[in-house]
């Protein structure tokens, strides 16, 4: 039987106020569901690096990245795949960095 292995990626891109809000609203129980979070600045002009890097110590597993250069949404996307795959992780879920979707959602209470 394969054992699950879970990634949250939010991919961010000059969005420091909607960032926090996000990164806000991720209890420990919460955080708890997956192996890694990452947080993946696509190069942001703002300072939604440092948001993100605010939160290191309070979520766990909390990781943040810079992209070398602007690798748009999509190109995010595939370092968050390459990431979980490096990990073994089996399954990636995304939430966007302008908070456009509740964290709460992702809940094994939601079922």
């Amino acid at each position: 039987m394969c054992s699950m292995k879970f990634i949250l990626a939010i991919p961010a891109y000059n969005c420091a106020p909607q960032l926090g809000r996000l990164l806000s609203s991720i209890d420990d129980d919460l955080a708890a569901l997956f192996s890694a979070i990452l947080v993946i600045d696509n190069v942001s002009s703002d300072n939604t690096l440092a948001v993100a890097r605010q939160y290191k110590g309070r979520i766990k597993n909390l990781h943040v990245f810079r992209n070398k250069r602007n690798y748009s949404l999509g190109g995010t996307h595939k370092v968050a795949f390459i990431y979980a795959e490096k990990i073994g992780a089996t399954h990636v879920a995304i939430l966007h960095g302008d908070d456009q979707a509740v964290a709460s959602e992702l809940s094994t209470d939601n079922r």
